[in-house]
């Protein structure tokens, strides 16, 4: 499906240091400097642009530094430009597990504190890189109602020590992991509805 992604979580996440912006910004909004966290115009113009294609800004929460603390404080920037407009419904966000070094660890506990923490009505999905991490965050995302996606991108394996060989065979997988949990699949015309996408360029 159509989507448009942040350049990077960045803009979402950021504490600034450029304490010029942050000083104006707090002015604006009558709160202390070092309380302000303003969020980038960048972020802003791009989900704008998104909005004039007709695309679904898909929102990646990911961190380095794995501690639920980082996790609310994204989250909370998505409800605050979700509040002001930037961020329209149906929210879509992507939970990032599993880079070495760049993304949280992939444990069902933080899978679990993410999906709890997020804002209400919105649509969520997991991203789990890599080997059997990348079945089991999405058996656990599936049970907990949430989506999924897979592909070479994410993961190559089918089952340890099978590589998958291509795209179909994960997509195969996935599908018959759905059924078993009681999840079945939605059409195209289905997500476009869910996401509110428009059809051959027309709503």
């Amino acid at each position: 499906m159509p989507d448009c992604r942040w350049p990077s979580a960045s803009p979402l996440c950021r504490n600034s240091n450029r304490r010029s912006l942050r000083s104006a910004w707090a002015q604006q909004h009558h709160v202390a400097p070092h309380r302000a966290n303003p969020l980038d115009d960048a972020a802003k113009d791009f989900h704008f642009r998104c909005r004039l294609a007709a695309l679904i800004p898909r929102v990646e929460v990911n961190d380095s530094r794995a501690r639920p603390p980082t996790f609310n404080r994204l989250l909370n920037n998505v409800t605050i430009l979700r509040e002001q407009g930037w961020l329209a419904d149906p929210l879509w966000i992507n939970f990032v597990m599993g880079i070495p070094g760049q993304v949280m660890t992939t444990t069902p506990k933080n899978l679990l504190h993410l999906a709890e923490s997020s804002p209400p009505n919105v649509l969520w999905l997991v991203s789990a890189i890599g080997g059997r991490a990348h079945w089991a965050m999405a058996a656990m995302a599936m049970a907990m109602g949430g989506h999924v996606r897979t592909g070479l991108e994410d993961n190559v394996y089918l089952e340890r020590g099978v590589l998958a060989g291509g795209n179909a065979p994960m997509v195969e997988k996935m599908i018959r992991l759905a059924r078993e949990i009681g999840r079945e699949i939605a059409t195209p015309d289905e997500a476009r509805e869910t996401l509110n996408l428009r059809r051959n360029g027309h709503n």
